[in-house]
């Protein structure tokens, strides 16, 4: 009997607690597994520890903002390859182009649909749709 592949593991970097509750509802619900970090110094801790298979960053947050751990992420070399959604109440398209020119996959404006940004994760991670 195979055995079973190991679900992707992601990390929400989110300071509104809420929200990284929801995306964690939401991702689990969709065979993911999910850890939850609400600032950018526990995400980079966490990313260092145990570098999960994408990110999912918000840019407005305490300590150290999404641009700063997007930096970070990329000159560390455990987690220089993981990729990184930002998701961000942000839709200044400076902020955006910048975040992409910075090594970010993606980008996806808050409010956002939790069905699309599940494709969209799932699309980075070269995972087939699942309807």
């Amino acid at each position: 009997m195979a055995k079973k592949a190991a679900a992707p593991r992601l990390l929400s970097i989110e300071d509104d607690a809420a929200m990284g509750q929801f995306l964690k509802a939401v991702f689990t619900a969709q065979g993911f597994a999910m850890d939850v970090a609400t600032d950018g110094n526990a995400g980079l801790e966490l990313a260092r520890r145990h570098p999960p298979d994408l990110v999912i960053l918000d840019l407005l947050m305490p300590y150290k903002n999404g641009f700063e751990v997007l930096r970070e992420l990329r000159a560390t070399p455990e987690t220089a390859a993981v990729p990184i959604i930002i998701l961000s109440s942000n839709s200044r398209e400076e902020d955006i182009v910048n975040a992409l020119n910075a090594g970010a996959a993606d980008f996806v404006v808050k409010p956002f649909r939790a069905r699309e940004l599940v494709a969209r994760v799932r699309k980075v991670l070269g995972l087939p749709p699942k309807s």
